[in-house]
Protein backbone atom coordinates (compact mmCIF):
# COMPACT_ATOMS: atom_id res chain seq x y z
CA UNK A 1 0.00 0.00 0.00
CA UNK A 2 1.58 3.10 -1.24
CA UNK A 3 0.93 6.40 0.30
CA UNK A 4 0.85 10.14 -0.42
CA UNK A 5 4.50 11.26 -1.01
CA UNK A 6 4.49 15.09 0.45
CA UNK A 7 8.27 14.87 -0.21
CA UNK A 8 10.10 14.04 -3.10
CA UNK A 9 13.69 13.49 -2.95
CA UNK A 10 16.23 13.22 -5.85
CA UNK A 11 18.21 10.10 -5.16
CA UNK A 12 21.71 12.16 -6.46
CA UNK A 13 21.31 14.09 -3.23
CA UNK A 14 23.68 12.95 -0.42
CA UNK A 15 22.01 11.88 3.22
CA UNK A 16 23.16 12.11 6.65
CA UNK A 17 23.06 8.66 8.00
CA UNK A 18 23.03 10.12 11.80
CA UNK A 19 19.40 11.00 10.87
CA UNK A 20 18.61 8.25 8.22
CA UNK A 21 19.08 5.87 11.65
CA UNK A 22 16.97 7.98 13.74
CA UNK A 23 14.44 8.32 11.15
CA UNK A 24 14.42 4.29 11.21
CA UNK A 25 14.38 4.49 14.71
CA UNK A 26 11.05 6.30 15.10
CA UNK A 27 9.87 4.21 12.14
CA UNK A 28 10.88 1.22 13.75
CA UNK A 29 9.05 2.00 16.85
CA UNK A 30 5.38 2.88 15.13
CA UNK A 31 5.80 -0.95 13.53
CA UNK A 32 6.03 -2.21 17.04
CA UNK A 33 3.38 -0.63 18.15
CA UNK A 34 1.15 -2.18 15.39
CA UNK A 35 2.42 -5.68 16.47
CA UNK A 36 1.67 -4.91 19.89
CA UNK A 37 -1.83 -3.62 18.83
CA UNK A 38 -2.74 -7.22 16.55
CA UNK A 39 -1.55 -9.12 19.77
CA UNK A 40 -3.48 -7.35 22.16
CA UNK A 41 -6.75 -8.00 19.73
CA UNK A 42 -5.69 -11.08 19.43
CA UNK A 43 -5.68 -11.58 23.43
CA UNK A 44 -9.31 -9.80 23.71
CA UNK A 45 -10.70 -12.11 21.33
CA UNK A 46 -9.44 -14.98 23.08
CA UNK A 47 -11.48 -14.00 26.33
CA UNK A 48 -14.54 -12.84 23.92
CA UNK A 49 -13.93 -17.03 22.32
CA UNK A 50 -13.94 -15.05 19.00
CA UNK A 51 -11.92 -16.19 16.11
CA UNK A 52 -8.25 -15.54 17.23
CA UNK A 53 -5.43 -14.83 14.95
CA UNK A 54 -5.87 -14.55 10.91
CA UNK A 55 -3.29 -16.52 9.45
CA UNK A 56 -2.24 -16.82 5.85
CA UNK A 57 0.58 -19.07 4.90
CA UNK A 58 3.32 -18.05 1.92
CA UNK A 59 3.74 -22.02 1.49
CA UNK A 60 0.42 -24.53 2.24
CA UNK A 61 0.42 -25.31 6.27
CA UNK A 62 4.19 -24.36 6.53
CA UNK A 63 4.31 -22.47 10.31
CA UNK A 64 7.55 -21.07 9.30
CA UNK A 65 5.98 -19.27 6.31
CA UNK A 66 3.33 -17.75 8.45
CA UNK A 67 2.21 -14.31 7.10
CA UNK A 68 -0.31 -12.23 9.75
CA UNK A 69 -1.95 -8.94 9.99
CA UNK A 70 0.85 -8.03 11.99
CA UNK A 71 3.29 -8.42 8.79
CA UNK A 72 1.30 -6.57 6.65
CA UNK A 73 0.22 -3.30 7.99
CA UNK A 74 3.83 -2.75 9.69
CA UNK A 75 4.87 -2.46 7.41
CA UNK A 76 2.90 0.06 5.56
CA UNK A 77 3.34 2.37 8.91
CA UNK A 78 7.02 1.89 8.33
CA UNK A 79 7.06 2.67 4.88
CA UNK A 80 4.96 5.42 5.55
CA UNK A 81 7.29 6.91 8.62
CA UNK A 82 10.39 6.45 5.94
CA UNK A 83 8.97 7.95 2.52
CA UNK A 84 7.49 11.29 4.74
CA UNK A 85 10.92 11.70 5.33
CA UNK A 86 12.63 10.50 1.84
CA UNK A 87 10.19 10.47 -0.83
CA UNK A 88 10.52 8.01 -3.61
CA UNK A 89 14.42 8.84 -4.04
CA UNK A 90 15.30 6.06 -0.85
CA UNK A 91 15.76 2.01 -2.08
CA UNK A 92 13.78 0.29 0.04
CA UNK A 93 13.35 -3.80 -0.24
CA UNK A 94 10.57 -5.05 2.36
CA UNK A 95 9.60 -8.60 3.13
CA UNK A 96 6.23 -8.08 1.89
CA UNK A 97 5.99 -7.02 -0.88
CA UNK A 98 4.64 -9.19 -3.03
CA UNK A 99 3.51 -9.79 -6.51
CA UNK A 100 -0.41 -8.88 -7.43
CA UNK A 101 -0.67 -12.82 -7.77
CA UNK A 102 -0.16 -13.18 -4.04
CA UNK A 103 3.24 -15.10 -5.13
CA UNK A 104 5.64 -14.18 -2.53
CA UNK A 105 9.00 -15.56 -3.52
CA UNK A 106 11.16 -13.35 -1.54
CA UNK A 107 12.05 -10.62 -4.18
CA UNK A 108 11.02 -6.99 -3.35
CA UNK A 109 8.82 -4.82 -5.76
CA UNK A 110 11.65 -2.87 -7.12
CA UNK A 111 13.16 -1.89 -10.31
CA UNK A 112 16.69 -1.16 -9.13
CA UNK A 113 16.66 2.38 -9.31
CA UNK A 114 14.89 3.59 -5.81
CA UNK A 115 11.54 3.12 -7.34
CA UNK A 116 10.69 0.59 -4.77
CA UNK A 117 7.01 1.40 -3.13
CA UNK A 118 7.16 -1.41 -0.56
CA UNK A 119 3.77 -2.88 -1.74
CA UNK A 120 3.16 -4.79 -5.40
CA UNK A 121 -0.63 -5.52 -4.77
CA UNK A 122 -3.26 -3.03 -5.87
CA UNK A 123 -4.96 -1.44 -3.33
CA UNK A 124 -6.25 1.68 -2.66
CA UNK A 125 -3.60 4.37 -2.86
CA UNK A 126 -4.92 7.18 -0.86
CA UNK A 127 -3.83 9.30 1.95
CA UNK A 128 -7.30 8.59 3.73
CA UNK A 129 -6.07 4.73 3.58
CA UNK A 130 -2.85 4.85 5.56
CA UNK A 131 -4.60 7.03 7.91
CA UNK A 132 -6.95 4.42 8.76
CA UNK A 133 -4.50 2.07 9.19
CA UNK A 134 -2.61 4.55 11.42
CA UNK A 135 -5.53 5.25 13.35
CA UNK A 136 -6.85 1.31 13.39
CA UNK A 137 -3.83 0.47 15.67
CA UNK A 138 -3.46 3.32 17.88
CA UNK A 139 -0.14 4.98 15.90
CA UNK A 140 0.52 9.02 16.18
CA UNK A 141 0.11 10.09 12.61
CA UNK A 142 3.08 12.08 11.44
CA UNK A 143 1.23 15.06 10.32
CA UNK A 144 0.19 15.06 14.49
CA UNK A 145 4.14 14.11 15.96
CA UNK A 146 6.71 14.38 13.26
CA UNK A 147 9.26 11.69 12.75
CA UNK A 148 12.32 12.59 14.88
CA UNK A 149 15.53 12.80 13.18
CA UNK A 150 18.12 13.79 15.76
CA UNK A 151 18.71 11.32 17.89
CA UNK A 152 21.98 11.13 17.52
CA UNK A 153 24.72 13.91 17.05
CA UNK A 154 25.10 14.75 13.36
CA UNK A 155 28.71 13.86 12.45
CA UNK A 156 28.71 14.80 8.66
CA UNK A 157 28.81 11.29 7.79
CA UNK A 158 27.18 11.85 4.17
CA UNK A 159 26.82 9.13 1.88
CA UNK A 160 25.20 9.52 -1.56
CA UNK A 161 21.32 8.55 -1.89
CA UNK A 162 21.61 6.29 -4.61
CA UNK A 163 24.14 4.26 -2.74
CA UNK A 164 21.90 3.40 0.13
CA UNK A 165 19.30 0.48 0.46
CA UNK A 166 17.03 -0.56 3.18
CA UNK A 167 15.86 -3.74 4.43
CA UNK A 168 12.34 -3.87 5.80
CA UNK A 169 11.34 -7.28 7.81
CA UNK A 170 8.28 -5.82 9.84
CA UNK A 171 8.26 -8.87 11.97
CA UNK A 172 10.94 -11.80 12.36
CA UNK A 173 9.56 -13.76 13.85
CA UNK A 174 6.55 -14.21 12.63
CA UNK A 175 6.18 -18.17 13.76
CA UNK A 176 6.90 -17.55 17.17
CA UNK A 177 4.52 -14.33 16.97
CA UNK A 178 1.52 -16.54 15.99
CA UNK A 179 2.95 -19.69 18.51
CA UNK A 180 3.13 -16.81 20.86
CA UNK A 181 6.45 -16.68 22.14
CA UNK A 182 6.64 -13.16 22.02
CA UNK A 183 10.45 -12.63 22.90
CA UNK A 184 11.63 -13.72 20.09
CA UNK A 185 9.70 -11.20 17.85
CA UNK A 186 11.54 -8.24 16.09
CA UNK A 187 11.24 -5.63 13.97
CA UNK A 188 14.12 -5.27 11.64
CA UNK A 189 15.54 -2.63 9.24
CA UNK A 190 18.86 -2.53 7.77
CA UNK A 191 21.07 -0.11 6.20
CA UNK A 192 23.12 -1.15 3.18
CA UNK A 193 25.64 1.16 1.66
CA UNK A 194 27.02 0.20 -2.16
CA UNK A 195 26.07 -3.91 -0.50
CA UNK A 196 27.68 -3.52 2.78
CA UNK A 197 25.21 -3.41 5.92
CA UNK A 198 26.13 -0.01 7.59
CA UNK A 199 23.44 0.35 9.82
CA UNK A 200 20.38 -0.81 11.41
CA UNK A 201 17.50 -0.68 14.09
CA UNK A 202 15.56 -3.71 16.03
CA UNK A 203 12.99 -2.80 17.48
CA UNK A 204 11.70 -5.01 20.88
CA UNK A 205 7.63 -4.87 21.16
CA UNK A 206 7.43 -7.32 24.02
CA UNK A 207 10.98 -6.88 25.35
CA UNK A 208 11.26 -3.93 28.30
CA UNK A 209 13.72 -3.73 30.54
CA UNK A 210 14.63 -2.89 34.04
CA UNK A 211 17.25 -2.40 36.23
CA UNK A 212 19.43 -3.79 33.85
CA UNK A 213 17.19 -6.71 33.29
CA UNK A 214 15.38 -8.12 30.84
CA UNK A 215 11.52 -8.30 31.60
CA UNK A 216 8.74 -10.42 29.70
CA UNK A 217 5.83 -8.05 28.39
CA UNK A 218 3.95 -10.53 26.51
CA UNK A 219 0.94 -10.41 29.27
CA UNK A 220 -2.34 -8.35 28.22
CA UNK A 221 -1.94 -6.14 30.21
CA UNK A 222 2.09 -5.32 29.97
CA UNK A 223 2.16 -5.69 26.08
CA UNK A 224 -0.64 -2.79 25.98
CA UNK A 225 2.51 -0.67 27.13
CA UNK A 226 3.22 2.63 24.71
CA UNK A 227 6.79 2.19 25.82
CA UNK A 228 8.73 0.11 22.83
CA UNK A 229 12.87 -0.06 23.15
CA UNK A 230 15.01 -0.58 19.61
CA UNK A 231 18.59 -1.16 19.43
CA UNK A 232 20.07 1.33 17.02
CA UNK A 233 23.53 0.69 15.03
CA UNK A 234 25.76 2.16 12.65
CA UNK A 235 29.42 1.90 11.43
CA UNK A 236 30.78 4.31 8.71
CA UNK A 237 34.23 5.71 8.38
CA UNK A 238 34.76 7.10 11.52
CA UNK A 239 31.02 6.85 13.07
CA UNK A 240 30.29 3.98 15.21
CA UNK A 241 27.26 4.14 17.13
CA UNK A 242 25.70 1.36 19.15
CA UNK A 243 23.19 2.42 21.76
CA UNK A 244 19.17 1.62 22.82
CA UNK A 245 16.31 4.15 22.41
CA UNK A 246 13.17 3.89 24.43
CA UNK A 247 10.19 5.40 22.97
CA UNK A 248 7.52 6.41 25.61
CA UNK A 249 4.37 8.16 24.24
CA UNK A 250 6.04 8.73 20.92
CA UNK A 251 8.90 10.43 22.79
CA UNK A 252 12.28 8.80 22.30
CA UNK A 253 14.99 8.67 24.53
CA UNK A 254 18.39 7.49 24.64
CA UNK A 255 20.47 4.83 27.01
CA UNK A 256 22.44 6.57 29.28
CA UNK A 257 25.90 7.11 28.85
CA UNK A 258 27.81 3.28 27.79
CA UNK A 259 24.78 1.76 29.92
CA UNK A 260 23.79 -0.92 26.65
CA UNK A 261 21.01 -2.12 28.24
CA UNK A 262 20.27 -4.20 25.61
CA UNK A 263 23.01 -6.25 26.73
CA UNK A 264 21.30 -7.98 29.56
CA UNK A 265 18.98 -9.83 26.42
CA UNK A 266 21.90 -12.20 28.20
CA UNK A 267 23.18 -11.67 31.07
CA UNK A 268 21.63 -13.70 33.29
CA UNK A 269 22.06 -17.09 31.88
CA UNK A 270 26.03 -15.86 31.50
CA UNK A 271 25.83 -14.82 35.32
CA UNK A 272 24.29 -18.31 35.75
CA UNK A 273 26.73 -20.32 33.46
CA UNK A 274 29.65 -18.50 34.85
CA UNK A 275 28.23 -19.57 38.22
CA UNK A 276 28.55 -23.04 37.63
CA UNK A 277 32.17 -23.68 35.81
CA UNK A 278 34.29 -21.62 34.42
CA UNK A 279 37.40 -23.80 34.09
CA UNK A 280 36.91 -25.21 30.22
CA UNK A 281 36.06 -22.75 27.71
CA UNK A 282 32.36 -22.58 26.17
CA UNK A 283 30.99 -22.28 22.92
CA UNK A 284 27.64 -21.06 23.21
CA UNK A 285 25.54 -22.05 19.88
CA UNK A 286 22.28 -20.56 18.71
CA UNK A 287 20.48 -21.96 15.82
CA UNK A 288 16.55 -23.04 15.43
CA UNK A 289 14.33 -26.31 15.07
CA UNK A 290 15.27 -26.82 11.54
CA UNK A 291 15.36 -30.71 10.48
CA UNK A 292 17.72 -29.69 7.24
CA UNK A 293 20.45 -31.59 6.69
CA UNK A 294 22.75 -28.18 7.03
CA UNK A 295 22.09 -27.59 10.54
CA UNK A 296 22.14 -31.34 11.25
CA UNK A 297 25.77 -31.61 9.73
CA UNK A 298 27.01 -28.45 11.39
CA UNK A 299 26.16 -29.22 14.89
CA UNK A 300 27.16 -32.72 14.15
CA UNK A 301 31.10 -30.86 13.80
CA UNK A 302 30.88 -28.75 16.23
CA UNK A 303 29.71 -31.49 19.03
CA UNK A 304 33.18 -33.36 17.59
CA UNK A 305 35.31 -30.31 17.60
CA UNK A 306 34.50 -29.24 20.94
CA UNK A 307 34.38 -32.41 22.77
CA UNK A 308 37.70 -33.32 21.40
CA UNK A 309 39.22 -29.73 22.46
CA UNK A 310 37.49 -30.10 25.99
CA UNK A 311 35.68 -27.26 25.47
CA UNK A 312 32.08 -27.02 26.60
CA UNK A 313 29.12 -26.61 23.75
CA UNK A 314 25.78 -24.86 25.11
CA UNK A 315 23.48 -25.51 22.63
CA UNK A 316 20.57 -22.81 22.28
CA UNK A 317 17.55 -23.23 19.97
CA UNK A 318 16.19 -19.67 19.34
CA UNK A 319 13.19 -18.67 17.36
CA UNK A 320 13.96 -15.82 14.59
CA UNK A 321 17.41 -14.99 12.85
CA UNK A 322 17.38 -11.22 14.53
CA UNK A 323 16.48 -12.88 17.66
CA UNK A 324 19.69 -15.22 17.12
CA UNK A 325 22.12 -12.64 15.62
CA UNK A 326 21.28 -10.16 18.64
CA UNK A 327 21.60 -12.42 21.72
CA UNK A 328 24.62 -14.15 20.27
CA UNK A 329 26.42 -10.35 20.22
CA UNK A 330 24.75 -9.52 23.67
CA UNK A 331 26.26 -13.03 25.21
CA UNK A 332 29.93 -12.21 23.56
CA UNK A 333 29.81 -8.50 24.33
CA UNK A 334 29.43 -8.91 28.02
CA UNK A 335 32.32 -10.59 28.32
CA UNK A 336 34.73 -9.42 25.35
CA UNK A 337 36.46 -12.16 23.59
CA UNK A 338 36.09 -14.14 26.37
CA UNK A 339 32.77 -14.99 25.76
CA UNK A 340 32.37 -17.11 22.11
CA UNK A 341 29.04 -17.77 20.82
CA UNK A 342 28.41 -18.85 17.02
CA UNK A 343 25.00 -19.05 15.02
CA UNK A 344 24.03 -21.84 12.74
CA UNK A 345 21.49 -20.34 10.10
CA UNK A 346 20.44 -22.75 7.40
CA UNK A 347 19.09 -22.01 3.58
CA UNK A 348 15.81 -20.00 4.20
CA UNK A 349 16.36 -16.48 5.63
CA UNK A 350 16.83 -12.94 3.59
CA UNK A 351 18.73 -9.71 3.31
CA UNK A 352 15.68 -8.03 5.96
CA UNK A 353 16.87 -11.25 8.15
CA UNK A 354 20.80 -10.75 8.57
CA UNK A 355 20.93 -6.85 7.40
CA UNK A 356 20.13 -5.13 10.44
CA UNK A 357 21.67 -7.49 13.04
CA UNK A 358 24.61 -8.05 11.65
CA UNK A 359 25.09 -4.46 11.60
CA UNK A 360 24.75 -4.39 15.78
CA UNK A 361 27.16 -7.00 15.90
CA UNK A 362 29.48 -5.06 13.29
CA UNK A 363 29.30 -1.88 15.69
CA UNK A 364 29.81 -3.91 18.52
CA UNK A 365 33.21 -5.81 17.43
CA UNK A 366 34.64 -1.79 17.26
CA UNK A 367 32.52 -0.83 20.47
CA UNK A 368 33.93 -3.87 22.89
CA UNK A 369 36.57 -4.98 21.20
CA UNK A 370 35.48 -8.11 20.27
CA UNK A 371 36.01 -10.14 16.99
CA UNK A 372 33.18 -11.47 15.39
CA UNK A 373 32.15 -12.55 11.51
CA UNK A 374 29.01 -13.32 9.52
CA UNK A 375 29.60 -15.31 5.91
CA UNK A 376 27.67 -18.36 4.55
CA UNK A 377 28.52 -21.71 4.87
CA UNK A 378 31.18 -21.74 2.51
CA UNK A 379 32.74 -18.53 4.42
CA UNK A 380 31.84 -15.90 1.24
CA UNK A 381 30.63 -12.60 2.25
CA UNK A 382 26.12 -12.77 2.30
CA UNK A 383 25.19 -10.85 -0.23
CA UNK A 384 23.29 -7.72 -0.37
CA UNK A 385 21.69 -7.03 -4.27
CA UNK A 386 20.00 -3.73 -4.55
CA UNK A 387 17.59 -4.70 -7.53
CA UNK A 388 15.90 -6.48 -5.15
CA UNK A 389 15.73 -9.61 -7.56
CA UNK A 390 17.83 -12.02 -5.20
CA UNK A 391 17.18 -10.94 -1.71
CA UNK A 392 17.64 -14.92 -0.27
CA UNK A 393 21.02 -16.18 1.63
CA UNK A 394 21.05 -19.34 -0.09
CA UNK A 395 23.71 -20.74 0.82
CA UNK A 396 23.21 -20.26 4.97
CA UNK A 397 24.94 -18.30 7.31
CA UNK A 398 27.23 -18.40 10.06
CA UNK A 399 27.62 -15.83 12.26
CA UNK A 400 30.14 -15.51 15.46
CA UNK A 401 31.90 -13.20 17.90
CA UNK A 402 34.24 -14.19 20.30
CA UNK A 403 37.88 -15.21 19.55
CA UNK A 404 36.99 -19.15 19.99
CA UNK A 405 33.95 -18.71 17.79
CA UNK A 406 35.98 -17.57 15.04
CA UNK A 407 38.07 -20.33 15.23
CA UNK A 408 35.23 -22.60 14.70
CA UNK A 409 34.21 -20.56 11.99
CA UNK A 410 36.77 -20.74 9.95
CA UNK A 411 36.88 -24.88 10.56
CA UNK A 412 33.53 -25.43 10.26
CA UNK A 413 33.09 -23.27 6.70
CA UNK A 414 36.48 -25.83 5.84
CA UNK A 415 34.39 -28.77 6.41
CA UNK A 416 31.34 -27.64 5.00
CA UNK A 417 33.38 -27.06 1.47
CA UNK A 418 34.68 -30.92 1.85
CA UNK A 419 31.28 -32.31 3.01
CA UNK A 420 29.85 -33.29 -0.37
CA UNK A 421 26.26 -33.96 0.91
CA UNK A 422 26.05 -29.65 1.74
CA UNK A 423 28.33 -29.05 -1.46
CA UNK A 424 25.63 -31.17 -3.72
CA UNK A 425 22.62 -29.59 -1.38
CA UNK A 426 23.73 -25.74 -1.63
CA UNK A 427 25.32 -25.96 -5.14
CA UNK A 428 22.80 -27.80 -7.35
CA UNK A 429 21.02 -25.13 -8.94
CA UNK A 430 24.29 -23.56 -9.90
CA UNK A 431 26.44 -26.78 -10.64
CA UNK A 432 24.67 -27.99 -13.72
CA UNK A 433 21.77 -27.47 -16.21
CA UNK A 434 18.99 -30.42 -15.51
CA UNK A 435 19.55 -33.25 -17.99
CA UNK A 436 17.68 -36.57 -18.56
CA UNK A 437 20.69 -39.34 -17.44
CA UNK A 438 18.08 -41.76 -19.69
CA UNK A 439 20.02 -42.53 -23.48
CA UNK A 440 23.61 -41.18 -22.77
CA UNK A 441 26.27 -42.08 -25.31
CA UNK A 442 29.56 -43.35 -23.68
CA UNK A 443 31.46 -40.67 -23.89
CA UNK A 444 28.98 -38.52 -22.00
CA UNK A 445 28.23 -40.91 -19.27
CA UNK A 446 32.08 -41.03 -18.76
CA UNK A 447 31.96 -36.99 -19.01
CA UNK A 448 29.31 -37.50 -16.40
CA UNK A 449 30.66 -39.41 -13.77
CA UNK A 450 33.82 -37.41 -14.10
CA UNK A 451 31.60 -34.29 -13.06
CA UNK A 452 29.77 -35.94 -10.33
CA UNK A 453 33.40 -37.10 -9.00
CA UNK A 454 34.52 -33.68 -9.34
CA UNK A 455 31.98 -31.89 -6.92
CA UNK A 456 32.19 -34.17 -4.40
CA UNK A 457 35.81 -33.34 -4.04
CA UNK A 458 36.46 -30.19 -1.38
CA UNK A 459 35.43 -27.64 -3.64
CA UNK A 460 36.95 -23.77 -2.88
CA UNK A 461 33.73 -22.21 -3.97
CA UNK A 462 34.60 -18.35 -3.20
CA UNK A 463 36.85 -18.47 -6.02
CA UNK A 464 33.06 -19.05 -8.78
CA UNK A 465 31.73 -15.96 -7.57
CA UNK A 466 30.54 -12.68 -9.71
CA UNK A 467 30.84 -8.80 -8.81
CA UNK A 468 27.46 -9.75 -7.20
CA UNK A 469 29.14 -12.46 -4.97
CA UNK A 470 26.53 -14.86 -6.04
CA UNK A 471 28.44 -18.53 -7.33
CA UNK A 472 27.93 -18.65 -11.01
CA UNK A 473 25.91 -20.51 -13.15
CA UNK A 474 26.88 -22.68 -15.81
CA UNK A 475 24.72 -19.67 -17.76
CA UNK A 476 26.89 -17.44 -16.74
CA UNK A 477 30.03 -19.01 -18.01
CA UNK A 478 28.93 -19.55 -20.92
CA UNK A 479 27.90 -16.14 -21.52
CA UNK A 480 31.44 -14.92 -20.74
CA UNK A 481 33.05 -17.73 -23.34
CA UNK A 482 31.00 -16.51 -25.78
CA UNK A 483 31.65 -12.88 -25.07
CA UNK A 484 35.24 -14.19 -25.29
CA UNK A 485 35.06 -15.97 -28.43
CA UNK A 486 33.09 -12.77 -29.63
CA UNK A 487 29.96 -15.14 -30.24
CA UNK A 488 26.35 -14.99 -29.58
CA UNK A 489 25.39 -18.06 -26.57
CA UNK A 490 23.41 -19.75 -28.92
CA UNK A 491 26.85 -20.36 -31.67
CA UNK A 492 28.23 -22.27 -29.14
CA UNK A 493 26.71 -25.44 -29.51
CA UNK A 494 27.82 -27.71 -26.83
CA UNK A 495 26.55 -28.00 -23.74
CA UNK A 496 27.93 -26.85 -20.41
CA UNK A 497 26.86 -29.75 -18.23
CA UNK A 498 28.44 -28.23 -15.26
CA UNK A 499 31.84 -27.25 -13.26
CA UNK A 500 33.71 -28.26 -10.17
CA UNK A 501 37.06 -26.24 -9.02
CA UNK A 502 38.47 -28.71 -6.61
CA UNK A 503 40.92 -27.50 -3.61
CA UNK A 504 44.24 -28.76 -4.13
CA UNK A 505 47.62 -28.16 -2.82
CA UNK A 506 48.57 -26.12 -5.51
CA UNK A 507 46.26 -23.94 -5.76
CA UNK A 508 45.50 -20.83 -3.39
CA UNK A 509 42.31 -18.86 -2.33
CA UNK A 510 43.50 -15.83 -4.77
CA UNK A 511 43.42 -18.08 -7.64
CA UNK A 512 42.26 -21.51 -8.55
CA UNK A 513 41.26 -23.61 -11.88
CA UNK A 514 37.98 -23.80 -12.69
CA UNK A 515 37.09 -27.36 -14.47
CA UNK A 516 34.37 -27.33 -16.98
CA UNK A 517 32.16 -30.41 -18.34
CA UNK A 518 31.11 -30.17 -21.99
CA UNK A 519 28.09 -32.42 -23.40
CA UNK A 520 30.83 -31.97 -27.07
CA UNK A 521 28.64 -31.85 -30.19
CA UNK A 522 30.79 -33.44 -33.24
CA UNK A 523 31.36 -30.62 -35.99
CA UNK A 524 34.16 -29.66 -37.97
CA UNK A 525 33.87 -25.81 -36.50
CA UNK A 526 36.72 -24.11 -35.13
CA UNK A 527 34.67 -22.72 -32.41
CA UNK A 528 33.94 -25.59 -30.86
CA UNK A 529 37.90 -26.57 -30.68
CA UNK A 530 38.17 -23.71 -29.10
CA UNK A 531 36.16 -24.76 -26.14
CA UNK A 532 38.12 -24.80 -22.56
CA UNK A 533 37.82 -27.04 -20.61
CA UNK A 534 39.74 -25.29 -18.08
CA UNK A 535 40.00 -21.79 -16.70
CA UNK A 536 41.91 -19.61 -14.45
CA UNK A 537 39.96 -17.59 -11.96
CA UNK A 538 41.62 -14.94 -9.74
CA UNK A 539 39.31 -13.42 -7.48
CA UNK A 540 39.54 -9.20 -7.26
CA UNK A 541 37.89 -6.55 -5.87
CA UNK A 542 35.27 -6.54 -8.41
CA UNK A 543 34.26 -10.38 -8.06
CA UNK A 544 36.35 -13.61 -9.81
CA UNK A 545 38.29 -12.77 -13.25
CA UNK A 546 38.49 -15.53 -15.69
CA UNK A 547 41.17 -16.23 -17.82
CA UNK A 548 40.91 -17.61 -20.84
CA UNK A 549 43.89 -20.10 -21.94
Amino acid sequence: MAATIPVETNNTDDIYLTELLSTLADACSRGCQVIRAVHNKRVQQKQSSETALSVQYKIANDPRSALTEADVNSQLVIMECIRHVYGQGLNIIGEEDADDDGDNDGNGDNDGNGNGNGNGKEVDDTASTITTIFDKYGVDQITKRAITKNLFENKEEKVPLKNVTIYIDPMDGTREFVEERLQNVQCLIGITDNGKPVGGVIGLPFVSFEDGKEKDTSSSSSSSSSSTNVICALSWNECNIIDMVRFENGIGTRDDKDKHTWLSLEKEEKEQAAGADDSSPCLKVFTGDSKGVHKKHALQYLEKWTADNDDAMDLCIAGGCGNKITRLTAYSSIGGNNNSAIAVIPPGTCSWDTAAPSSVLFASMIKFGVKGRVTDMFGGELVYDSSGKNVTNDLGALISCGEKAMEYHEKLCEAMRSDPVILDSLLRKYWNNSCDDAGLDKDESETRLKLKNAQMKPQTVGGTRNTLGYVHTCQELVRAIACHLQVDDDDIGSHLIGYAMQEDSHSTKESSELHLYWKRVEDSSSLRRELPDVLKCTKGVAGTMLTFQ
